[in-house]
Order: C-alpha cells, then sequence, then structure tokens
C-alpha cells in the first residue's frame, strides 16, 4: 500500500526431496515424509509468501505447499527478503518494464525481416523449379519452399522445356536498409550508445557529448527508482543480515538524516556533472549582466570550487578542508605583513 508493496507472492515447482534442505528448520509432516520416501524428485508446487504485518511492522515470510498440511518454514524479518522494482512505469500496467521488454517490439521485427533476408537468398540461390504434367495443377503439389519442383501442364509453347527455372527477385537491398534502422531503434531502447569503431567516420565531440547526454536523461527517471526501491533496500538487507551474522556490532538503519546514502557510480557522476554545467552557466550569467563585484556578493564563489570537485568525483585529499584554508590565509596575511615592513623600511630616509 501507499505506492509500495506490502507482499510478494511467488509460486514455482520444486523436487520434494529438497524442501528440507531449501529452508532451515523445515517442518515436514508425516505424509510429505512418505512421499518423499518413495519419490524424493517428484515436484511439488510451493508457495513462498512475504507480507508486511502493520502490527509488528516486520515482514513475515512462509513456505507451504498446495497440497501439504500446515507451513514448511515461518520466519519474520524486519526488512523484505525479496527486492522487486522496476525499470520504467507504463500507466495502466501492474507491473513494470525493463529495456528488454520496451525493445522487444522492434526485435521481433528485425527477427522476422532477417528470415525473410535468409529465404529470399535461398531462392535466390537455389530457385522454384517447374516441370511437365499432362494432369490438372494441385496447389498441395507447389511448395513454396526453395529448390521446390512444380509439376505443371506447359512450360511455354509448344509446351516448352521439360525443365524450367522460375524467375525470382535476386535483390532485397530495401530490407537491410529498414533492418538497419531497427537495429538502431533497439539498441537506443537498450542504451547501447557505445562509440564507434576505429575504422568508421570520424565522430565530433560535439556528437558524443550530446549522445552522453542523451544517455543520462534516458536513465534519469529508471535510476532513482532503482535507487529507491531496489539499490538501498538492498544495502539495508546486507547490513542486518550482516549484524545477524555478527560480523557488524550494531545495526542502523539508511534515513537520510543520521545515515545516508550516496550513489558514486559513472551514471551518478554524469548527473551531477550536469549540475555543475548548469552552475557554469549561471556564475556567467552573473558576471556578464552584473559583473564581477555583483557576482561575488550573490554566489559563494569561495565554496564553488569544492563543491564542483565533489560532484566530478575528486579525491576529498585533493580538496582543502576549512582549516586548511584558514591556515593558508593566516599564513598569506603573516607573508603580506612581512613584505610590507621591509618595504617600508627601504623607504625610510637615511638619518642625517
Amino acid at each position: 500500500g501507499y505506492g509500495r508493496d506490502a507482499g510478494k507472492y511467488w509460486k514455482r515447482k520444486f523436487p520434494i526431496g529438497d524442501l528440507e534442505s531449501m529452508w532451515p528448520n523445515a517442518v515436514i509432516d508425516e505424509k510429505t515424509r512418505q512421499r518423499i520416501s518413495k519419490d524424493q524428485y517428484e515436484e511439488v508446487e510451493v508457495y513462498q509468501v512475504v507480507e508486511f504485518n502493520p502490527t509488528t511492522k516486520m515482514w513475515d515470510f512462509s513456505v507451504f505447499m498446495t497440497d501439504g498440511e500446515g507451513y514448511i518454514h515461518q520466519s519474520s524479518t524486519p526488512y523484505s527478503n525479496w527486492l522487486s522494482t522496476a525499470f520504467y512505469k507504463v500507466p495502466g500496467e501492474a507491473k513494470g518494464r525493463g529495456p528488454g521488454m520496451t525493445a522487444l517490439g522492434p526485435i521481433k521485427v528485425a527477427n522476422k525481416l532477417q528470415e525473410l533476408i535468409l529465404k529470399n537468398a535461398a531462392f535466390a540461390t537455389l530457385g522454384i523449379w517447374t516441370h511437365r504434367d499432362d494432369g490438372v495443377f494441385r496447389r498441395e503439389n507447389a511448395p513454396i519452399v526453395p529448390g521446390a519442383w512444380w509439376k505443371v501442364q506447359a512450360n511455354g509453347g509448344p509446351f516448352g522445356p521439360s525443365i524450367m527455372r522460375q524467375p525470382m527477385n535476386d535483390r532485397f537491398d530495401v530490407s537491410m536498409l529498414v533492418l538497419s534502422e531497427i537495429q538502431t531503434q533497439i539498441k537506443q531502447a537498450t542504451f547501447d550508445d557505445t562509440l564507434p569503431p576505429d575504422t568508421a567516420a570520424v565522430r565530433s565531440a560535439t556528437e558524443i557529448i550530446e549522445r552522453m547526454k542523451r544517455l543520462a536523461q534516458d536513465w534519469a527517471g529508471a535510476y532513482s527508482r532503482l535507487q529507491r526501491d531496489f539499490l538501498r533496500p538492498l544495502i539495508q538487507w546486507n547490513i542486518w543480515v550482516a549484524h545477524k551474522n555478527k560480523t557488524l556490532p550494531a545495526t542502523f538503519n539508511i534515513d537520510e538524516m543520521l545515515v545516508s546514502l550516496e550513489i558514486i557510480s559513472p551514471i551518478a557522476r554524469g548527473d551531477q556533472a550536469s549540475a555543475v554545467e548548469n552552475e557554469v552557466k549561471w556564475l556567467e550569467l552573473l558576471l556578464n549582466l552584473f559583473g564581477q563585484e555583483a557576482m561575488m556578493l550573490m554566489a559563494k564563489v569561495e565554496q564553488v570550487g569544492p563543491d564542483w570537485g565533489r560532484k566530478l568525483g575528486v579525491s576529498e585529499n585533493l580538496i582543502r578542508s576549512e582549516e586548511d584554508k584558514a591556515a593558508m590565509q593566516q599564513a598569506m596575511a603573516q607573508i603580506m605583513a612581512a613584505q610590507q615592513q621591509q618595504a617600508a623600511g627601504q623607504e625610510a630616509p637615511a638619518p642625517a
């Protein structure tokens, strides 16, 4: 409820002899044990259900057979042990879809077009042949396959040659153009925007940059959805499992207040790099419209450099902290004061 899955249900068949090894502390009734001793490879239908319990604020996990008695396994965890997320959300569909489903239509068309191209090549190579027959032409005796022989009453006049090849279209160039366009659509749907090979035509830097921008835009909706519905619950589950196995001394929640999650993948860096580009345009706009003094007044220029470095993935070892900057300012002030004192001493007149 409330925009999130409150329950997940999975039905699948397993060998009945594997039930005890698949779930710890499995409860096997006597009837099921007799079936195991009789045929341990018998496949049975098993339901796995995980539901959120609003009373205990826990996720209840249960396993049972459709034709069994009672539950095979029951447990409760603070987090769901199943993750179900969608790459894309489509209005009117209960379930989401991924790049494969989005590109399914062009993929089917491309496969059918390749099939027709291969059939045309087979017809062009082997052809369809006819031979005379005094009987009546029957459709059942004229298969449309490469290398077929058709019985006909005449191959021309008078009656024509005994063996004759039927004319076939040996060119199928339009299909190759359509196939190339469909393959481009499939690559775009599956985010295959790789750079061209070295032997291909030279691509300009502008084209490559625009291609990367389009890739970041295509990932925009799926990126936040995967972060919320997949990556964050997965890390939270791993933290709880590590605490349960006594690898971590304590467990904690990623609440984005005390503990936050920061994504540093290349896709995330690309999104942050676009933010840097917007900030650069803003500073240039302030500088051109109001001048340097107004820009320094309206923008925290001293914080721009470190902020850009973090967004672009620069190591913190290369970014000065506030204490380092204060120490450097104090050292530079002392150097400037010493230089001023030295210059003042040189300009003082010599005593008479």
